[in-house]
């Protein structure tokens, strides 16, 4: 037997939130709550907090939440690496078809193979899967975007190029690869606006071009004021990048 419910909420502004829901299971239930109660204490002027699942674009996104929490110091932000629980979605994927419906588009960039200013291909520009057999590539551990990006170009291949290193960190990766020890792919634009080292090429590759899009899903039912705030800066950040 099922029923349909209504939750009433009625804040000390005489503000009030209706949300109706059929068929719902008990933790849709709580998340609606939660969500109504959220919007309550808004209207009483609490500004709460920003709960943030940050799955790419780390580097770029930080810039973004430096600049809201110097314009609003009364906002908090949780990061996590898990949507459960979360407001907003941050995330990348390989085409702009994949993007999930209700998503918006931030940026697409291209990928590019980093190698050291002073390797032999550096002034050419661009470089060809075959030419890239011959190199060490320095990869980066628990990055599943990175292993896809990898694993696509060199999947028709019979052959796969030798892992030098492995790390999980990009500012070590730049290091190694400014140091001629490697090369590695990279997302351009996030790449040269990084504090990254200065002695670093980026090639084009021939033929097999590849790209990442960068999103944001809000998550919750509920979308606070300063949640819209914060995505329209991203919005304007990312325009910014794209000139």
């Amino acid at each position: 037997m099922t029923n349909t419910f209504f939750i009433f909420i009625i804040s000390l502004r005489r503000v009030i939130i209706t949300i109706p829901y059929v068929h719902c299971n008990r933790l849709r239930i709580l998340a609606l709550s939660e969500d109504a109660a959220r919007a309550v204490s808004e209207s009483l002027g609490d500004a709460g907090e920003i709960r943030l699942c940050l799955r790419s674009s780390a580097v770029l996104v930080s810039n973004v939440l430096k600049d809201f929490i110097h314009e609003h110091p009364h906002v908090s932000f949780s990061i996590s690496s898990e949507p459960k629980g979360c407001d907003l979605l941050i995330d990348s994927v390989s085409s702009a078809y994949d993007i999930p419906d209700n998503a918006h588009l931030l940026m697409t960039e291209e990928i590019c193979l980093a190698i050291s200013s002073s390797h032999p291909l550096a002034h050419t520009g661009h470089i060809s899967v075959e030419q890239m057999m011959d190199e060490k590539f320095i990869d980066l551990a628990d990055t599943p975007s990175y292993a896809g990006v990898f694993n696509s170009i060199f999947s028709k291949c019979k052959k796969t190029p030798q892992i030098a290193y492995s790390c999980n960190d990009y500012i070590l990766q730049g290091k190694l690869i400014s140091l001629g020890l490697g090369v590695s792919f990279v997302a351009s634009v996030t790449w040269t606006s990084s504090s990254l080292p200065e002695n670093i090429s980026l090639l084009h590759i021939d033929d097999c071009p590849h790209f990442r899009s960068i999103y944001y899903q809000p998550l919750g039912s509920f979308c606070s004021e300063n949640q819209r705030i914060f995505e329209h800066q991203l919005e304007e950040y990312f325009k910014k990048l794209n000139k």
